[in-house]
């Protein structure tokens, strides 16, 4: 329920979604079949997953904010205590979303913003400044130094990621999810622009994980895509879009088809992930 709300705060917040489209971000993710995996032998991920949604919001909307900066530092702190690894991940996303955010941060710089508050440069610092607050957090807090680096092994990770894959249901999800990407790139505002860029390189990771998995490149793909709450996000707004659009094209009607439609995704992903 904490990781639903969390992403329904994401979905309003930064996308700029409307009132309704909360509860639908909330259940399509509450249900979702990435959370249903992590549930079993995976509470880490489980618990992890809020923080890193907390951790989004905040610095989506706001992060040119001190107040952003602290909690996003509490977050990482708390979410390195949990599984450093997967929060190391994160903060790799939050570091090619100020990658992605370089050209919007160069017509920035051109129009006399000063460069450390640019939209690059805010999220890079919250990126890298992550990093360094959570090694510190690691090397202090840690009890015991781990007996490997990375636990698990090649073979293992591929016989879990094919074991698993079915379930997300991938050649229905993708489409959709596709549809809310879609919808969401005529938006201009800044911080809807950031986090459609966050959600597309959150999905991107996830692709690498897979592709590095199949070069023999240790890499916890199975983990990476139970995590990876991005694409329910983009699936549930992929359902706003349809019955926004059919709403402004057939009316009344429309309005009507696109709910049932809305309501029917929302079934059938909680069917997936039961």
């Amino acid at each position: 329920a904490v990781t639903g709300l969390a992403a329904g705060a994401i979905a309003q917040g930064a996308l700029g979604q409307p009132g309704w489209a909360f509860p639908v971000v909330v259940i399509a993710v509450g249900t979702s079949v990435n959370l249903s995996l992590t549930s079993v032998g995976y509470v880490d991920n489980l618990v992890l997953g809020a923080l890193v949604l907390g951790i989004a919001a905040v610095a989506l909307a706001r992060p040119d904010s001190p107040r952003s900066w602290a909690a996003c530092g509490l977050l990482i702190s708390a979410g390195v205590c949990i599984h450093w690894i997967l929060t190391g991940t994160f903060l790799g996303i939050l570091g090619l979303l100020a990658l992605l955010l370089l050209p919007v941060s160069w017509k920035e710089a051109r129009r006399g913003i000063r460069l450390h508050r640019t939209q690059s440069a805010q999220v890079g610092a919250i990126a890298v400044g992550g990093v360094f607050l959570g090694a510190a957090v690691f090397a202090l807090m840690l009890p015991a130094h781990p007996d490997r680096i990375l636990p698990g092994n090649v073979g293992e990770f591929r016989r879990k990621l094919r074991k698993s894959l079915p379930f997300y249901h991938l050649p229905a999800q993708l489409p959709v999810a596709a549809v809310g990407a879609a919808g969401l790139v005529p938006d201009r505002a800044p911080a809807q622009r950031r986090a459609l860029l966050f959600l597309v390189a959150w999905m991107a990771v996830v692709g690498l994980s897979v592709v590095a998995l199949r070069l023999e490149i240790h890499s916890a793909a199975h983990r990476i895509l139970g995590s990876a709450l991005a694409l329910p996000i983009l699936g549930a707004i992929g359902l706003v879009t349809i019955t926004r659009l059919l709403g402004r094209f057939l009316g009344v009607a429309g309005s009507i088809l696109g709910a049932g439609i809305t309501v029917g995704g929302l079934v059938v992903g909680a069917a997936w992930g039961w």
